[in-house]
């Protein structure tokens, strides 16, 4: 059983806030929340927030397993992306096996989601004007996607959905935030929750960018094709990547400040700005209070079979001060035909010389001082049809296998 401070945005992107009490007693019952009022709590209540809340909660476990929970695999389906055009749909259509993934992901139902749960909404005795009774309702999610509320529960109806009496999941009901993140949750003397209280923006959850640029980027670059009017990757810039790069990031971190493009370096690898002009990093990734980046990406596009090998190797010099000089975990992003990209996997072999390299003589030198004679290189992953693949660069053989960086770790307390 677990008591959480649950965060979430209300109206008008307003900070909201409730309690939330879940349990499962075993695999055979229901996973049951109660989610209540806080006392002194004046922003979306718990009933108009009631999908926004749930659907927040449900994403948490489904996403992360957190609060020792799981759902069923009949709880997610696959949904089209908001941005998908008929002309995409019906490129799923002619190829279902190459184009499915990349205009559909998975998403939680919450209207089956809930076929597996009892949610009760509460308003302990003492809040808002409910001065006088606890008042509580079962709450549901109908086919429809809208909330509905079933009325007062029998103790027998959650006896036999959860296991657990409605005794056992209230608390105390005169309780309120302060009370309730000070002192051990008790209910008639008898201690209920032998962990804290949870903050549940202090829990640490998973983004795996990697994944979602894999999975997300081939589709928006058919999209910028075709609302364009192109038909051929020649129009495809480098800085067009960049910003869709950047789209996607807007979706799955929390925060702007978390990522940034066209970020100065030249102070930091010893690079000379030559006529004013700063050496930059196309992408990069912060970890939330540091200073410099956790991430750096290079993006480079090929075009049919042809790879700009001088570019290539200036990059792949950058990537390696990253990671020797700001201890950075450093990528290749790669866009463009199949064949290019194969022709590129070749250039980069798992481990080679830093002297097989065209490199200017200000890097060539760069790399000399800083003990820096080896490539060691590692594909983290290619989309399904070719189209995009990410490399990990790194100047030593530890660096290349530490940190798995493709599931990123943040805490929203701290961004």
């Amino acid at each position: 059983m677990k008591d959480i401070d649950f965060n979430f945005t209300g109206f008008h992107g307003t900070p909201g806030r409730c309690h939330i009490r879940i349990a499962r007693k075993s695999a055979n019952h229901k996973i049951v929340v109660v989610c209540s009022q806080y006392k002194n709590y004046y922003g979306t209540s718990v009933t108009n927030a009631m999908e926004i809340i749930a659907r927040k909660l449900f994403n948490e476990i489904h996403n992360n397993n957190l609060y020792d929970l799981s759902l069923s695999e009949r709880s997610v389906e696959l949904v089209w992306h908001d941005d998908v055009n008929w002309f995409e749909k019906k490129l799923v259509e002619l190829n279902e096996n190459k184009y499915k993934y990349r205009f559909m992901s998975h998403t939680l139902n919450l209207h089956t989601v809930f076929d597996e749960v009892l949610w009760i909404e509460r308003y302990p005795k003492g809040v808002c004007s409910f001065e006088f009774d606890d008042l509580y309702s079962v709450a549901t999610i109908k086919e429809s996607g809208f909330p509905e509320w079933k009325g007062r529960p029998t103790n027998e109806l959650v006896k036999e959905n959860t296991g657990y009496d409605i005794e056992e999941l209230f608390l105390e009901s005169d309780f309120d935030l302060k009370s309730t993140k000070e002192s051990q949750i008790v209910n008639n003397g008898l201690t209920v929750s032998t962990e804290p209280l949870i903050d549940l923006n202090s829990i640490e959850r998973n983004f795996e960018w990697i994944d979602d640029i894999l999975k997300i980027l081939p589709a928006k670059i058919i999209s910028h094709e075709f609302d364009s009017g192109t038909k051929e990757n020649e129009m495809l810039w480098e800085k067009d990547i960049q910003s869709l790069v950047g789209s996607i990031f807007n979706t799955c971190f929390p925060h702007r400040d978390l990522f940034d493009n066209e970020y100065a370096v030249s102070s930091k690898i010893g690079v000379a700005n030559k006529s004013g002009s700063k050496k930059k990093c196309d992408l990069v990734i912060f970890s939330p209070g540091k200073k410099d980046p956790s991430s750096m990406v290079e993006v480079k596009r090929v075009v049919c079979s042809d790879v700009p090998y001088g570019a290539f190797c200036q990059d792949l010099g950058k990537l390696l001060l990253y990671s020797k000089l700001i201890k950075s975990n450093a990528y290749f992003l790669v866009c463009g035909e199949p064949d290019g990209i194969n022709n590129f996997q070749e250039l980069i072999r798992e481990e080679f010389s830093v002297h097989k390299l065209k490199l200017s003589d200000e890097y060539s030198s760069l790399l000399k001082k800083n003990h820096i004679f080896t490539v060691f290189t590692k594909l983290v992953g290619s989309s399904r049809d070719g189209s995009v693949a990410i490399w990990k660069i790194a100047h030593d053989k530890d660096s290349i296998d530490r940190n798995n960086s493709a599931r990123y770790v943040i805490s929203e307390k701290n961004s």
